[in-house]
């Protein structure tokens, strides 16, 4: 059964769980303060990355890290469409200052929820193309229900 346990009532104006936070318009300020925190707890990572030498670099720059969120849309549970803030350039391999929009396909959906396709621009090309910013030279990342690659594709917006 469904728990929700996420409590951010440490956080100044946050009374109700997480959950049910998402799912109520009225409370969408507790949302976005919420929001700015996790974006806050990222920016601190990145930070802290930075700031720590690796050899003639620093860890950030030497590091790929994502932030997302687990929806495009929480509150009609729709996975696709979901914004990612990329830290990092994985030693060079990934462009800075890139902000990349991949429009969804405009067709019936085929996924568990009805909206997904093959044709949305998937997470698993950009996990491809994070293995191989790291030199795995891997030619597909993950696989439907058939058993066929949900990515044979890097996303050549972001390579360096």
């Amino acid at each position: 059964s469904f728990s929700d346990d996420r409590n951010f009532n440490f956080l100044y104006g946050v009374s109700a769980r997480h959950h049910q936070i998402t799912h109520d318009q009225s409370l969408i300020d507790q949302e976005e303060t919420i929001n700015r925190f996790y974006i806050d707890r990222f920016g601190y990572l990145a930070r802290k990355m930075k700031s720590m030498t690796e050899g003639a670099s620093n860890v950030l720059d030497s590091s790929i890290t994502y932030f997302t969120s687990e929806f495009g849309n929480g509150w009609q549970h729709d996975f696709r469409d979901a914004a990612m803030l990329i830290a990092g350039t994985g030693n060079g391999k990934l462009k800075r200052g890139v902000h990349a929009h991949y429009e969804l396909a405009n067709e019936e959906g085929t996924g568990a929820d009805g909206k997904g396709t093959r044709n949305d621009v998937q997470l698993a090309e950009l996990h491809l193309t994070t293995l191989h910013a790291f030199g795995i030279d891997a030619p597909s990342f993950g696989k439907d229900g058939d058993g066929q690659p949900l990515s044979t594709t890097t996303l050549a917006e972001i390579e360096a």
